[in-house]
């Protein structure tokens, strides 16, 4: 029987502050090896120490691949027998008020510099009950400018133009799996496929299919996944949909076969994961570092374990029958942190944006990788600061700036920051989550692009990324009562409403408050302090 050869992994996991690198151990050998090499060099006879060096190599992993071996063994004996029925804790909302259904407008007269006084026209003009979004915009003409807009086929500049696989052992076999566009061969072990749970679910069958699978050789797969986690610059939500399509693929579309096979890599990879199951089958669960609404989940000595949904929401299970320890060994939660955009093979679709500022009307033409999109479909309601923080595509962000940037150059921080709050409040429909998704959902700003309608914190993201990208200006997140909007810190003076950050004076500027300039807050957050979602640089 083969295990996972040792092997180091540095992955990349959230705390309290910010990013650590963890070694899983997985690849202590190599680790040895490179620790311990020079003393061979030095202390052995001439000749010698290739073949010593080799051989303690042999023992040390003979040694790991013995003590893996053991932590499976007795994980399985503790599947036959402790199991228990557990009732789950209902999804918790991150909303502290139920946002509004309508797109608030603002009084047309607006905020602006003493020493300016621009009087900038209003795009919508206030109405006793405003429409709860924006006309469509107008047909595309021919671009204002002899510049053309950025050709959407074209993938992101920092990776290579062509996806190049990690090498796959030829004595095994591979699997077609689709991930996001990108078709990729997986190598495994073809005893798993002959591995089957049948039509009832129990404590007995789950603990044969662990002790069947880890008798399997699944050193490749491992090494696979990680160099793919690399390559694709996925996250761990990331690593653990790919074992999910693999998963399925596997299994011909067993949902609960391809749950369980997820469940077993994950704890091979290092991750802190779960099954239970109840009348309707297999139930995954994870561990995160940032809390996860809108989902429920199920506490172990104090930690939280949230049911994956990977492709689609089913339905809440109430109660479950699960085991009551945990695997034996070092293993970390799943971060959802995006520190990098992945890389999948591009679809582009084009969306065309156009707004109104001072009489003139723009017009954007803006790149989307639709299987980005997809990607972030059933991202984990999570955190705010993940959403605020995370990269934006080099394809959609080009377009973006190209766009905007020329409407920029030139004009006063005041005047750029007031084009971008009028594009942001105008260019999109508005709807509120649970009328677009059926649920809360908040959206990566290749997201708001995409989608015809977006509400407050989405606008927020989008907006704080467009203020980093084409200003330079410090911005956070500010969180009120069901309501989300950002704050920016101005180099020249301005007047108008402000938030404390860290001793620093920053303005509201609101993306949602249609005809609001900076500086101008919803009259009835005037007086309330609102919560600071921190925005990296």
């Amino acid at each position: 029987m083969t295990l996972l050869t040792p092997k180091i992994h540095f992955r990349s996991i959230h705390t309290n502050s910010g990013f650590l690198a963890r070694t899983s151990g997985t690849r202590l050998t190599c680790l040895l090896a490179v620790i311990c090499l020079p003393y061979f060099l030095l202390v052995l006879p001439d000749g010698s120490y290739g073949q010593d060096f080799e051989e303690w190599l042999r023992c040390e992993q003979r040694q790991y691949e013995d003590f893996r071996t053991e932590q499976n063994r007795a994980f399985a004996d503790m599947l036959r027998r402790q199991w228990e029925t557990m009732e789950s804790s209902a999804p918790e909302t991150n909303l502290d008020e139920e946002k509004p259904v309508e797109i608030p407008v603002a009084d047309p007269v607006l905020k602006s510099e003493p020493e300016q006084q621009p009087e900038p026209e209003p795009d919508i003009k206030p109405e006793p009950k405003p429409e709860p979004e924006p006309p469509p915009p107008p047909p595309l003409p021919s671009p204002p400018s002899p510049s053309p807009p950025p050709p959407p086929p074209s993938p992101d500049t920092k990776v290579p133009t062509a996806f190049v696989p990690p090498t796959v052992d030829p004595a095994l076999p591979t699997i077609a799996v689709d991930f996001f566009g990108l078709l990729t061969d997986i190598p495994y072990d073809p005893a798993l496929r002959r591995i089957s749970a049948g039509s009832t679910f129990n404590a007995q069958t789950i603990a044969t299919i662990w002790e069947e699978m880890s008798r399997t050789e699944i050193e490749s797969s491992v090494s696979y996944f990680e160099e793919l986690q690399e390559r694709l610059q996925i996250n761990d939500w990331g690593i653990a949909q790919l074992l999910f399509a693999t998963g399925l693929s596997l299994y011909n579309g067993d949902r609960n076969m391809a749950r369980l096979y997820t469940w077993f890599m994950l704890i091979q990879n290092g991750y802190q994961a779960r099954v239970g199951f109840d009348d309707d089958g297999v139930i995954l669960m994870f561990a995160s570092y940032t809390h996860i609404f809108g989902t429920p989940f199920f506490r172990f000595e104090n930690v939280p374990f949230f049911i994956a949904y990977f492709d689609k929401a089913s339905a809440n299970p109430q109660r479950v029958f699960t085991y009551s320890s945990d695997f034996p060994g070092d293993l970390s939660p799943l971060s959802l942190l995006v520190p990098a955009t992945p890389i999948f093979t591009p679809s582009y679709t084009r969306r065309d944006l156009s707004f109104t500022f001072k009489d003139e009307e723009i017009h954007l033409q803006v790149p989307v990788n639709k299987h980005l999109v997809a990607f972030y479909e059933f991202f984990p309601q999570t955190e705010l600061d993940v959403y605020f923080n995370a990269p934006v595509s080099v394809s959609t962000a080009s377009g973006l700036i190209t766009a905007l940037s020329r409407h920029i150059d030139g004009r006063s921080e005041y005047e750029a920051i007031h084009l971008l709050l009028r594009f942001v409040q105008t260019a999109f429909g508005y709807k509120i989550d649970p009328d677009h998704f059926g649920r809360e959902k908040p959206l990566f700003p290749e997201e708001t692009l995409f989608y015809d309608y977006s509400d407050c914190e989405d606008r927020a993201i989008l907006f704080s990324f467009l203020v980093r990208e084409l200003t330079g200006l410090n911005v956070v997140g500010l969180r009120y009562p069901g309501h989300i909007a950002t704050a920016v810190r101005f180099n020249e003076h301005i007047s108008g409403d402000v938030v404390d950050v860290d001793g620093d004076t920053y303005h509201v500027c609101d993306p949602t408050y249609v005809n609001a300039g900076p500086g101008m807050a919803m009259s009835r957050f005037q007086n309330t302090v609102p919560k600071i979602i921190p925005v990296n640089r």
